[in-house]
């Protein structure tokens, strides 16, 4: 498409903020409908469910029946404790910096997320989770193309988080480079449970707890073959830099009612609604020295930024067998999103559906030692994309770009597991996807018809196996494989043609998937002491790397091309110790990622690092108990320098950073409550470092600075079955 319209456009749709409430009536209603679930149960069902038992070594991201030591891959679990306790909630990085092979990039910007990368896979991501599959209580947070939106996810509310490291798309598909699975914590045995939770905080600027404000209200409980938990929360923060102002609420529903002995249906219902997300923006590295909670100024006079609301809901049947067990769930969402962005103004409207649905069991009932998994996974996805010029924050009269993006998908796939001794087993593993992608541009006044249509497919092996040498200690090793597809926000933008103006419209038909294939060994244990650890090594050969830039005169706008190959190759440790009535934890990353064809004949990278992951990462903390219920934790992490371009200048370079954090929280009962107080200290010493890096940003506008030492403080209160917790 012409940078503008040759005819009269249509008048652009004004952002109503009133429509992008999630009004008391209606977070009421849902709430009002969810504590009636018990007494439906109750009155339709007297059957008890069956429990369906996840102990400490079980993980639900393999999709099978392994236990995780049994699995030959590297699976970390994270506890509620990690999750919650003194933090502030606000983020995944605060829960998963102690998780080698992940590096979480906490943007300090809520219009963009924060970025997650695994073994590398989703490094480029402009905005949102690329490359890594992200699932909430069995539901998918991320969408057919790859995308994943991290808004509705309550981490205020859960209880486990598992990290699948490495290729899994034999298990899940597109874009699965690693799993994140986030369960929501169980409701209160016996008993209604009631929990209330206050938190204000200083972000690191100025004087004052009031410019992080986040209040959470959570009930939730059992009654005769059902149990529900219900969460709503409410944050609000100025930001640590000028123009970083953000408001979200957040209603996060879940309702299980059994369906005799041995099934069980559970709905889930999240709503977002976020009317303020304002976007600071990256800065050059003078901009940064000179004021580091500077923003841009052409991203305030764009007013950038966006106003969300996200509506998901699920409904997940469960039914055991003597033989295994038959899961299906199925989902849809809305997502309405008025995005001020510096060269642009854009509605979009998201509609998506799903259906996941496997069978986990012993297909012979002679030879036990046979599991199989295998199901299907459908999926669906509209964008409804209008694009108008930007106009002080507003949209302009001229239409720019105006089309439906649909993407479908469907992966089947199959899992064995065989064990062949006590102390063997194999799983071999494959699955085919197929993406399909479609634009219908109705712009036509520029004499171009830009609609079309691409198919993407994959076939996905995999092959692992896992021996116990010794009480305790357990080696692994596996090949595996994964494919990315762009997302369609990647696919739509192509890069402008010298001397034609900004930017067609279609597909990008030159950007082709990414594909890896990845050798690991590891090793994983628990000695007599307390001591538990996990160690792996993996080499990774990554095509097509999918690489982002920007272009002089592409007004900014991120585009994306294919290099020609990575190497990708690492060592992860982490390992966990008690020490008498404390804890100490330690995780360790070693990156060695090179481009070993950089895909542009004009340039030469060859042998460079892949910009935005550092080569060195480090996690030490100790969780220290003291009497009276007292607990503080002490936690440091040190991430090396790394690259923010692909030619790797050395005015490119993210130096390295130490950041020391101190929490404490203190319990106490009294009567049938539980008090519980808390204190954060984060960036203890107050170093000045960037938390993040726009990859390859025309004007070296590459630096996202972090705020030195903030505060945050506050208190939660329980009752009922929550209280003895």
């Amino acid at each position: 498409m012409c940078d503008t319209a040759t005819g009269p456009a249509p008048a652009p749709r004004r952002p109503d903020r009133r429509r992008r409430r999630l009004t008391g009536v209606r977070a009421a209603a849902l709430i009002a409908a969810l504590h009636a679930l018990p007494a439906a149960a109750a009155a339709q069902q007297a059957d008890t469910l069956r429990p369906i038992r996840l102990d400490s070594l079980a993980v639900s991201v393999t999709r099978g029946q392994l236990a995780r030591d049994r699995f030959p891959a590297a699976v970390t679990v994270v506890g509620a404790d990690a999750i919650r306790g003194a933090q502030a909630n606000v983020g995944l990085d605060e829960s998963l910096d102690r998780v080698p092979g992940v590096f979480v990039n906490n943007r300090y910007n809520f219009a963009l997320g924060s970025r997650i990368s695994i073994r590398g896979m989703g490094a480029r991501a402009a905005f949102g989770v690329r490359g890594v599959r992200v699932i909430a209580d069995g539901i998918p947070l991320t969408m057919p193309d790859g995308q994943s939106n991290l808004t509705n996810l309550d981490l205020g509310a859960a209880q486990r988080i598992e990290v699948l490291r490495g290729p899994s798309s034999s298990l899940y598909g597109n874009a699965a480079g690693g799993v994140i699975s986030v369960t929501s914590e169980a409701p209160p045995a016996g008993a209604v449970g009631v929990d209330a939770r206050v938190l204000a905080g200083d972000v690191g600027r100025d004087a004052g707890l009031g410019r992080l404000r986040r209040i959470q209200a959570k009930t939730g409980g059992r009654a005769d073959g059902a149990h529900w938990l219900v969460s709503l929360s409410h944050l609000e923060t100025d930001g640590f830099r000028d123009y970083s102002r953000a408001e979200q609420t957040l209603l996060n529903a879940r309702g299980t009612l059994a369906l005799g002995q041995h099934s069980a249906l559970t709905v889930v219902v999240n709503a977002v609604d976020a009317p303020v997300s304002q976007s600071a923006g990256a800065l050059p590295l003078d901009s940064v020295r000179v004021r580091r909670d500077m923003a841009w100024p052409n991203n305030v006079r764009t007013q950038s930024g966006e106003a969300t609301t996200h509506v998901q809901s699920g409904l997940a049947w469960v039914r055991t067998f003597e033989s295994g067990r038959l899961d299906v769930a199925g989902y849809g969402l809305r997502r309405d999103v008025d995005n001020s962005l510096p060269f642009a103004f854009i509605f979009l409207e998201r509609r998506a559906a799903g259906v996941r649905s496997s069978w986990a069991g012993t297909p012979i009932r002679a030879a036990e030692q046979l599991g199989l998994t295998g199901g299907v996974d459908l999926e669906w996805s509209s964008d409804d994309r209008r694009e108008f010029t930007n106009v002080g924050g507003a949209p302009g009269s001229s239409l720019r770009r105006d089309q439906t993006d649909r993407v479908t998908a469907v992966g089947p796939f199959v899992q064995a597991s065989w064990q062949v001794s006590a102390t063997v087993d194999v799983t071999a593993g494959a699955r085919y996807d197929a993406v399909t992608f479609a634009a219908d541009d109705r712009l036509l006044t520029d004499g171009r018809d830009d609609s079309g249509e691409r198919t993407l497919s994959a076939f996905s092996p995999t092959l692992g196996a896992a021996w116990q040498l010794l009480p305790g200690l357990r080696i692994y090793g596996n090949v595996a494989t994964a494919f990315q597809t762009p997302t369609t926000t990647e696919l739509i933008n192509s890069p402008p043609v010298a001397g034609q103006p900004c930017c067609p419209g279609g597909f990008n038909v030159r950007l082709e998937p990414q594909r890896a294939r990845s050798i690991e060994l590891g090793t994983r244990g628990e000695a007599g002491t307390g001591l538990v650890f996990d160690v792996a090594l993996y080499h990774m050969d990554v095509e097509n790397t999918i690489v982002p830039f920007q272009v002089p005169d592409g007004e900014g706008r991120e585009f994306f091309r294919n290099a020609g190959e990575s190497r990708h190759r690492g060592v992860e440790l982490g390992a966990r110790a008690p020490m008498g009535r404390h804890t100490f934890s330690v995780a360790w990353t070693f990156n060695d990622f090179v481009f070993i064809d950089d895909g542009n004949p004009a340039v030469q990278h060859e042998g460079n690092r892949l910009p935005g992951i550092p080569r060195h990462r480090l996690f030490a903390g100790i969780d220290v108990r003291l009497p009276a219920d007292l607990r503080i934790e002490f936690e440091a992490d040190h991430t090396g320098s790394y690259f923010a371009n692909d030619a790797n200048d050395a005015n490119a370079v993210n130096d390295a950073a130490t950041v020391f954090d101190v929490r404490a929280r203190w319990s106490r009962p009294v009567g049938g409550w539980r008090f519980e107080p808390f204190l954060a200290v984060a960036n203890l010493t107050d170093t000045q470092y960037n938390a993040s890096v726009v990859v390859n940003a025309a004007g070296r506008r590459y630096f996202e600075p972090a705020p030195g030492r903030n505060i945050h403080l506050g208190f939660s209160v329980a009752a009922g079955g929550w209280a003895a917790r």
